[in-house]
């Protein structure tokens, strides 16, 4: 297990647009992100009082082809767009 499994990760930012394209991702400081529907998933599930480890569990179940290494990736890639904390 990564040491990232272990951390409890708290959305920032705010989804503001959902379409048939996608989901756009703003985070504080105005920049947004088109993303999809197993990143935004993660990204809502992102509420502080879930680990990674749970998020990627639910995540697995209702996204049964996304690996555990693309959803640690994801976690990574939101971070340093500062939409979640870790």
């Amino acid at each position: 297990m990564s040491e990232i499994n272990k951390q409890y990760p708290q959305k920032k930012g705010l989804l503001v647009k959902q379409n048939e394209a996608g989901f756009v991702l703003v985070n504080d400081n105005g920049k947004s992100y088109a993303t999809n529907e197993v990143i935004r998933d993660i990204w809502q599930l992102s509420d502080g009082t879930k680990s990674v480890d749970s998020i990627i569990q639910v995540t697995k179940s209702h996204h049964q082809s996304a690996s555990v290494e693309a959803i640690e990736s994801i976690f990574v890639k939101l971070s340093m767009a500062d939409l979640i904390s870790l």
